[in-house]
């Protein structure tokens, strides 16, 4: 076949041009539409994991990208200045209005809703000291604990009060003076107490202790500083000594109340007394106060500490504006301005103990809608009530309002009207205490774990962090690479110009997207800086070797072709060039150059013997065709072996570099010789004499031959011992895998990363997940969910939030929550109180219906549960982790992590469970990294041998020629453990190319070892001429594709350095077992094989390569 290619070439050197001109412009069409892209999921292996995280995002959407943007302060003291603040509301503002963004989470998303609740206002519309105090409520537990109103207690006094009509007397009534108050929040109940100076004056039983008063209060006066000045209202709350019963009743008739009243004189009801509480409104604009009898209120006298106490639920205070509840909604409070004090009621004329007649409500509304309609008698007694700051027409419309409240007491008496109560005591003398008693709701404590989560950890000692993050979601049509660095160019454009605006705050971004597109970015950095340096390096030195122009672009436009073949098919499949298809270049031209090399080599020496152009290039094809065949072919197969490998970007690489080698041998063997044939076809033959004095390559690597022949047992013994240490070596090298291996350490994006994970560890957003399919609304499936968040508490990796709480979610920390809000679903969803949990598959499905229809819940949901039709069908555990390391070798930590979540693992029914998340996918890739790798470099070596075993038909000689592969896989794994390099995606394949690249060398000295052997059956000659000759051209084809590598060391990509300087030293050692060391061994088993058969390679006299007998002359002449 090669010396019908040779003829071809002869006869029609300008249709072989053409041709292979045609197939380069038709592949060149194609590179425009080559797509330059790096992602995550291109390195994700074919497997159960990587299928059920891509359902994850198919049922829960969780394949949205984010952007992290790092804010610190600038001309602000911390990011949670005022002025920082309204920045960075405004940088929220603007960058939702973009299209291109979904959703934002910072600081603002947590503060913004406390502005809204406290001040009905947003973050925007609040004033300096509403801001203020917004922050202050977010970031700050409320005091636990009982607090204390005054800040001084009331001096003991005595108290003055009527006894008659003459005087008033002074008396020190201790029970009626009060020391101080005190309120405390506790389990849904307010508790106020009214320290007296002592409670041993109080009659028992409990009456008023002064002198004609049947009615008396110890009350505590306060406002609701949120809320808005329109529904602005004054409280009091009073606990009351009163009559037990009324006497007589107006509007119930004479015969009612007689009755009555003998009913409670045979009671003994008329002289006892009780004790209730009231809460005294004041209604907006109104002077006038309306007590409301409260019916979850407990009072207690405590005589040892001297304490009147009530406990009151908030539910109830809530339904006057104290705290609200709407649902499960809860608005907070703050309760200030305080006052205390005590006053008793007595009839406004005669000052006798009053309390004891009272107003039917309906009779009292009744006369008051006529009173109305008479303007003479209305305007009389409108006249009197003004006296006690009471409108007739106000108090109609307020008894209206009221009734609508469903509040009103069945009666009424004077007692009602606070202006008739005399006041004892007053606490303070002057003015009002400005403590502040916060009623905060639970959601305001969950906003606040969050919200730490999204400003730096320095708070924690400064209360000022010089740092928050805030997550922009983005809003990808599709994960296309041009697409995503579209998005992100928007927005990162966007926010250069908005931090160009603000002074308060300085603004970078980081996130997938970004980093996406730097890897791409820097991998065509890369080509730029690769490419030509390549070029130039192997011109220099193809120059120095043949100090001839057109040996010299020869092959340079070999490899030129067949870089336009491989990447032209690499477009036309379909297949994006990625980090991993980079190193593609260096090994496609120092093949390209070794091929040509050494056809180029034997032509001119066969030139140089006086042989015609058309001569020497069909000898060329013939003998060193042979070589570069069985190179190539043996090339071939070791690289097909990467197809076993379980990662589909491993195995494209495989297939591309055999792809490679093949268009480089074609192009090669078919353009080369033809445009060599072209150029020399009508210049001269002559015989060339050498120069005594000039260097001279191949006496140079004669003379090394002959010193390697006099010490072989030191050669052997030098390369046993380097055997052995590397191979202790080798079993200390690290695997490792991340996408930051692919990016510069000093890149700006993966800095970033590091400063937020050190500025916030609680911010952590890598999540893994355990996948629930099945029929999921059961109870045990929901068991098995709550058993599953206790077990993941103890997890060594599991993010935490600020307040040390495992940081995770799924439909069980959704139902706790919406319990906690609204208690009122206990009962409607028949929820155990020993689990929290619904009793019945029913009361599973119903309760998952209302959480997926309901307005607050519903987005919640809809992330973590599933729903075909009317069924649930899978439910995620969603789970945030933080490993804190950088270390390369990450695999122990990714191994502890899948072995706890599968300790967590719970019993969920008929439903199937699945540990995944791209964490664990890395350590499937980890895993099949190395496995696959061992398995391909075994295929490799394997394939290879018996393909060389076949070829020269003899099992020992295929295994010989395998030696210095083995050598310099050896050396080169060890090499990498003292270097300090680890096997990642790139270097990991080193392995397989030292057997592709390595049995090149090894070919080309077998063969010529084989054809001097057989033509001069003498050994040491044919070692000799074998080193001398061939090794000549191996040099030079060894030194271009080990500068073509060693470029890599300055490819801006870490993981390209490392590949390029482990691939140089690889050509290196596979170089220097080649030629120092198969020679020898090839000796020895000629000089075995010829004592054995009597012959090296085939009986007889000594062979020409045609097959006729040799002239040893001619032979020392080759």
């Amino acid at each position: 076949m090669l010396d019908r290619l040779g003829k071809i070439i002869e006869k029609k050197p300008w249709f072989v041009v053409l041709v292979i001109v045609l197939i380069t412009i038709g592949f060149s069409l194609f590179i425009p539409s080559l797509v330059f892209k790096t992602n995550f999921e291109d390195f994700a292996p074919d497997n159960e994991q990587v299928k059920a995280n891509k359902r994850i995002a198919n049922y829960f959407g969780m394949s949205k990208q984010t952007m992290i943007l790092y804010i610190q302060t600038e001309q602000a003291d911390s990011t949670i200045d005022l002025q920082a603040l309204r920045d960075q509301y405004d940088l929220q503002k603007k960058l939702i209005e973009m299209p291109e963004v979904n959703a934002t989470i910072s600081f603002i998303t947590f503060l913004d809703p406390v502005c809204r609740m406290e001040f009905n206002k947003t973050l925007e519309n609040c004033s300096d000291g509403q801001l203020k105090a917004a922050v202050y409520d977010l970031l700050n537990e409320p005091q636990s604990g009982e607090i204390t109103i005054f800040n001084n207690d009331d001096p003991n006094e005595q108290i003055d009060y009527y006894r008659s009509f003459l005087r008033s007397s002074g008396k020190t009534v201790d029970s009626a003076d009060i020391k101080n108050c005190h309120i405390l929040n506790e389990n849904n109940t307010l508790t106020f107490s009214f320290e007296v100076y002592s409670l041993s004056d109080l009659p028992s039983p409990i009456k008023p202790p002064f002198y004609r008063v049947s009615t008396m209060e110890w009350y505590l006066e306060f406002q609701n500083s949120l809320l808005p000045p329109d529904f602005k209202m004054t409280y009091q709350i009073a606990i009351r000594i009163e009559p037990t019963t009324s006497r007589w009743q107006i509007g119930n008739g004479l015969f009612q109340n007689l009755q009555y009243l003998l009913q409670q004189y045979k009671n003994h009801n008329l002289t006892s007394y009780k004790t209730t509480a009231y809460l005294w409104i004041k209604p907006p604009g109104q002077e006038m106060y309306f007590p409301i009898p409260l019916h979850t209120a407990n009072i207690s006298f405590d005589s040892h500490s001297n304490r009147i106490t009530i406990s009151v639920a908030r539910k109830e205070l809530g339904y006057f504006g104290i705290a609200p509840q709407y649902g499960s909604f809860e608005l907070p409070a703050k309760l200030t301005n305080f006052t205390a004090g005590v006053r008793y009621y007595q009839s406004p004329l005669l000052k006798r103990p009053g309390g004891r007649v009272v107003v039917n409500t309906s009779y009292l509304f009744n006369r008051i809608e006529r009173l109305q309609s008479r303007p003479l008698i209305s305007h009389l007694i409108s006249r009197i009530l003004q006296r006690y700051d009471i409108n007739l027409d106000n108090f109609s419309q307020i008894s209206e309002s009221m009734q609508d409240t469903i509040v009103l007491p069945s009666s009424f008496s004077l007692a009602t009207i606070q202006k008739l109560w005399t006041q004892t005591e007053s606490v303070p003398d002057t003015g009002v205490s400005t403590i502040v008693f916060p009623l905060l709701p639970q959601l305001f404590r969950d906003l606040r774990v969050n919200a730490l989560s999204f400003i730096s950890t320095d708070y924690a000692k400064t209360a000022a962090p010089h740092a928050s993050i805030c997550i922009v979601q983005l809003n990808l049509e599709s994960t296309d690479a041009s697409e995503v660095a579209r998005v992100n160019n928007n927005i990162v454009n966007k926010i250069d110009e908005l931090n160009r605006r603000y002074s308060s705050i300085s603004i970078q971004a980081t996130g997938e997207g970004i980093v996406t597109t730097q890897i791409n970015d820097v991998t065509m950095q890369a080509n730029t800086i690769i490419g030509p340096f390549i070029f130039i390096i192997i011109l220099c030195i193809l120059f120095l070797a043949f100090k001839k122009p057109s040996y010299v672009l020869l092959p340079i436009l070999v490899f030129a072709f067949s870089s336009i073949w491989l990447f032209g098919t690499m477009a036309l499949l379909g297949i994006t060039f990625s980090i991993i298809t980079v190193a593609l270049l260096p090994l496609n031209i120092g093949l390209g150059v070794e091929y040509s090399v050494n056809i180029l080599y034997n032509y001119r020496a066969e030139r140089k013997k006086g042989r015609t152009s058309s001569e020497a290039i069909k000898i060329s094809i013939t003998e060193v065709g042979i070589a570069i065949f069985l190179a190539w072919f043996t090339t071939f197969i070791a690289f097909l072996s990467f197809l076993s490998a379980t990662l589909p970007p491993v195995r494209d690489f495989g297939v591309f570099l055999a792809l490679g080698i093949t268009y480089t041998f074609i192009i090669s063997m078919t353009l080369l010789a033809s445009l060599r044939y072209i150029i020399d076809r009508r210049t001269t033959a002559a015989i060339v004499q050498p120069k005594t004095k000039s260097f001279s390559m191949t006496e140079t690597m004669g003379r090394l031959a002959q010193i390697l022949v006099r010490h072989q047992k030191k050669v052997f013994l030098t390369t046993i011992l380097l055997c052995l240490v590397m191979g202790t070596a080798v079993t200390q090298v690290k695997s490792g895998f991340s996408m930051n291996q692919f990016i510069p350490q000093d890149n700006p994006a993966l800095k970033l990363y590091s400063q937020i994970n050190e500025d916030f560890p609680f911010s952590s957003q890598d999540q893994e997940y355990i996948l629930i399919e099945g029929n999921i609304a059961t109870v045990i499936t929901l068991q098995g969910l709550m058993e599953t968040h206790e077990n993941l508490n103890d997890n060594q990796f599991i993010a935490r939030k600020a307040d040390g709480s495992a940081k995770t979610e799924s439909i069980i920390t959704i139902i706790q929550q919406a319990i906690v809000n609204n208690q009122s679903l206990v009962p409607l969803f028949n929820i155990d109180d020993s689990t929290g949990l619904p009793k019945t598959n029913a009361d599973v499905q119903r309760f998952y219906d209302y959480l997926y229809t309901n307005d607050q819940y519903w987005i919640q949901t809809a992330g973590v549960l599933h729903k075909e039709g009317d069924k649930y069908t899978a439910t995620i555990i969603r789970i945030y982790v933080d490993l804190q390391s950088n270390s390369d070798d990450m695999t122990k930590q990714f191994e502890q992590l899948e072995e706890e979540f599968h300790e967590d693992l719970a019993d969920y029914g008929e439903a199937k469970s699945i540990i995944t998340g791209n964490l664990l996918i890395t350590l499937s890739i980890l895993k099949n990294m190395t496995e696959s790798q061992i398995l391909s470099t075994g295929i490799c070596f394997v394939l290879a041998a018996i393909m060389l075993i076949l070829i020269y038909r003899d099992p020992v000689l295929g295994l010989i020629v395998m030696i210095p592969v083995t050598i310099s896989i050896v050396w080169v794994l060890g090499s990498m453990y003292f270097i300090g390099y680890t096997l990642n995606i790139l270097t990991i394949t080193v392995t397989s190319i030292t057997i592709g690249v390595g049995i090149d060398y090894s070919c080309y000295i077998t063969t010529r070892f084989r054809l001097v052997a057989d033509q001069t059956g003498d050994v040491t000659k044919a070692v000799t001429e074998t080193i001398s000759r061939t090794g000549s051209a191996i040099v030079i084809a060894a030194l271009s594709s080990m500068f073509g590598f060693g470029v890599l060391a300055f490819a801006p990509i870490p993981p390209q350095q490392q590949f390029g300087i482990i691939t140089a030293i690889t050509l290196i050692y596979a170089f220097i077992s080649s030629i120092l060391i198969l020679p020898l061994v090839l000796a020895r088993w000629a000089i075995w094989r010829k004592k054995r058969k009597g012959y090296i390679i085939s009986p007889g006299p000594p062979k020409r390569s045609d097959g006729s007998t040799a002239n040893p002359k001619d032979i020392v002449e080759q």
